[in-house]
């Protein structure tokens, strides 16, 4: 399941925060002890850009972008760096954490929650102690001014998207074959609306556009002249 964005103005001081911040961001309104502060300056002093605290009852995880990467370079390392980090938030047992945008980077920010919520799927259905074996992770507060609810909705929806296409190439065959592959599909369409495809492409444009669903048939029960029962492999979207 995908954790629950929530945007919050609120930093709880009882929960583990990871923050995402530049190396001369001033972490001075944080509540850091006079000891983690020095070990902060240390690690970066080192060129460390993934520093770990433990402070007993919490974790902070400070992550630095690497400024020297180009853009689209950078929010690709801030989701393997979290990738590396969810082992260990998942031995640690966190059911919720806080995201703090301490540079005021958005963009960062996002890519950052993408690879955490990538990182956290599991396909587990098939097995016997699958209760055990899930994740703990169920919400991730976030505090970022560049960053609304309808953002973290958005990409809640992404995300539950990316889930789905992985849970159905990771279903065995015995489980799933082209006839219920095809039940799936109208399954979601069903559950979703006709403008399911529309707002996907929503995600990656800002320019005018439309959307016609005018494609045939998805699944056929039966044969006609020029199409074989199944999935016809057609359509203009």
């Amino acid at each position: 399941m995908v954790p629950e964005l929530i945007k919050t103005s609120e930093r709880d001081p009882d929960l583990s925060v990871i923050y995402i911040a530049d190396k001369d961001a001033d972490l001075s309104v944080f509540s850091f002890s006079t000891t983690e502060f020095e070990y902060i300056r240390q690690q970066m002093a080192a060129d460390k850009r993934n520093i770990h605290i433990n402070s007993y009852f919490k974790w902070s995880y400070l992550i630095i972008p690497d400024a020297a990467l180009p853009e689209h370079e950078k929010q690709e390392d801030l989701r393997i760096q979290v990738s590396r980090l969810y082992g260990q938030l998942k031995d640690l047992e966190h059911q919720e954490l806080l995201v703090v945008d301490v540079s005021d980077q958005p963009a960062e920010v996002t890519a950052l929650l993408e690879g955490l919520i990538l990182s956290h799927y599991q396909f587990i259905k098939h097995k016997a102690d699958r209760e055990k074996q899930k994740h703990p992770l169920e919400r991730v507060r976030v505090y970022s001014e560049g960053i609304g609810e309808k953002a973290l909705k958005e990409l809640e929806v992404l995300m539950r998207a990316v889930y789905k296409a992985r849970d159905l190439v990771n279903e065995p065959l015995s489980g799933l074959n082209a006839m219920q592959l095809g039940r799936e599909f109208e399954k979601m369409a069903d559950e979703a609306g006709a403008i399911t495809a529309g707002k996907f492409l929503e995600y990656f444009t800002s320019y005018p556009w439309l959307h016609y669903d005018i494609a045939p048939m998805a699944f056929l029960e039966k044969a006609d002249a020029y199409r074989g029962k199944g999935l016809p492999g057609s359509g203009f979207g």
